[in-house]
């Protein structure tokens, strides 16, 4: 007996459920991952073309308020 008691009853199966092994658990999280950076690239993109398209609306506003003065 170890110190935390009975270690066979810490690996027990009691409902006999189909458990996921450590290479269906990596494969799950792999693709999660892949998935998340995606949509991180879709938004990070999304935001850039914004905000760029705001700073050169702004850059062009500037330049002819500059030159009609």
């Amino acid at each position: 007996m170890s110190q935390y008691g009975n270690c066979w009853l810490m690996n027990a199966n009691p409902l006999n459920l189909k458990l996921a092994t450590k290479a269906e658990v990596k494969e799950m999280i792999d693709a999660a991952i892949d998935q998340h950076n995606r949509n991180a690239t879709l938004i990070s993109m999304a935001i850039g073309f914004s905000l760029l398209g705001f700073y050169a609306d702004g850059l062009l506003r500037v330049v002819e308020k500059v030159t009609t003065s």
